[in-house]
């Protein structure tokens, strides 16, 4: 990439680029640059810059091809409600309606109906670190915010995806300062309600869900237990919500981000980085996972 970052965003846009926002340096600067990857030249180029800065927030494309960024943290204690929009035909970020509640390391999906679900997250309650069990709902015809259920645990970092019956799948994130989940819940969008189902083979924040070609779901990396980075990665089946680990990547990485690309592969890029007893950093590696052979690929 131009710019090694953590608690980015990578969002496949239309035309089969990969727009990658935000992020930070790992030593507490954060950025409001942007960047965008092509797969038929495998270059990344610059495009315009955010209005904020920002990091742990989250990108969904919209159906008419505009990509929402909400929330996230622009500092160290700076937690924001702010939302924007990237225009792919103009290449260029504005302002749009203000989220519900301000929330940094939330999870977002765009539903069937058009909307997008955002939850979870920390909402820096009261000036201290909350991991909110809360979720909102953004409408792109008004451009406004509106709260919906509650999950039934607290969660930070988690990664969402949908199954093919059009219900929204929470999965893992952190529900303590060290404390990563296992637990997977549903969202279903006509009853504004969550509930429990299934569980990961390991508990897991930070980590990236994939949805392959074939409708199995990719699992990997993240913080385990005690705040470890992990190399782990597991398989899911979306219709019995049931996992199993595959093996490992080449590093131990968490906050990094993970596009599935034309031909299949996944395309894993920077995050954190570091082994047991060494200190973390930004990456700006990529890797590609390979489902036909079933590993990363250098």
């Amino acid at each position: 990439m131009k710019t090694a970052r953590c608690g980015h965003t990578a969002t496949l846009l239309k035309d089969g680029r990969v727009l990658i926002v935000g992020g930070g340096d790992g030593q507490g600067r954060v950025f409001s640059s942007a960047e965008l990857y092509d797969p038929k030249k495998g270059t990344f180029t610059a495009t315009d810059q955010m209005i904020t800065t920002r990091m742990f927030h989250t990108a969904t494309e919209l159906a008419s091809g505009q990509v929402l960024i909400a929330g996230g943290r622009g500092g160290p204690a700076m937690v924001t409600n702010v939302a924007e929009l990237y225009d792919t035909k103009t290449g260029k970020f504005s302002l749009v309606g203000l989220m519900v509640a301000a929330r940094t390391g939330a999870a977002a999906i765009r539903l069937n109906d058009g909307r997008v679900l955002i939850v979870g997250g920390d909402t820096n309650a009261g000036g201290a670190q909350t991991f909110d069990a809360s979720a909102e709902l953004f409408n792109p015809k008004t451009g406004t915010f509106v709260k919906t259920g509650a999950m039934a645990t607290g969660r930070w970092n988690p990664v969402i995806t949908m199954l093919p019956s059009g219900l929204a799948l929470v999965i893992g994130g952190r529900s303590g300062p060290v404390t990563p989940v296992a637990t997977i819940e549903v969202f279903d969008a006509k009853k504004g309600r969550f509930a429990e189902s299934g569980n990961l083979s390991e508990a897991r924040d930070a980590s990236t869900v994939t949805l392959l070609k074939d409708g199995r779901l990719l699992v990997a990396g993240g913080r385990v237990g005690s705040g470890a980075l992990s190399a782990t990665a597991e398989i899911c089946d979306r219709t019995t919500v049931t996992c199993k680990p595959i093996g490992a990547m080449p590093e131990a990485r968490a906050d990094q981000t993970a596009t599935l690309l034309a031909d299949g592969s996944v395309l894993l890029v920077g995050g954190t980085t570091g082994g047991p007893g060494e200190p973390t950093k930004a990456t700006a590696s990529a890797r590609l996972f390979l489902p036909w052979v079933l590993k990363a690929k250098p």
